[in-house]
């Protein structure tokens, strides 16, 4: 079943916070990030219950070389990306996304 991939707006934000600083912190290095996370979201589509639940619908899939963790909702038609942010973040930023 396809389902449609749609974000929340701050999953921008969340990006871009990260791309910057793997950009500043080595040159370079922010490709590889936005690479892992189109595999990482590619990964999600393909098989979206593979992933753990790590709090009431929500799943996390994480990056392969970084250390950020995609946090998303899986419904019979959408999948909806709530958050992608350091594993060490605080877990109230994505769970008020939710509401």
């Amino acid at each position: 079943m396809s389902r449609t991939l749609l974000f929340r707006p701050q999953v921008a934000s969340d990006l871009a916070e990260a791309v910057e600083w793997y950009r500043t912190s080595r040159p370079g290095l922010e490709a590889n990030f936005y690479r892992d996370f189109q595999a990482t979201l590619a990964a999600i589509e393909s098989n979206p219950l593979q992933y753990q639940i790590i709090e009431g619908e929500t799943r996390r899939a994480m990056l392969h070389r970084f250390p950020y963790g995609v946090m998303y909702v899986v419904s019979d038609h959408e999948l909806l990306i709530v958050a992608c942010l350091h594993a060490r973040r605080n877990p109230a930023r994505w769970r008020e996304r939710l509401r």
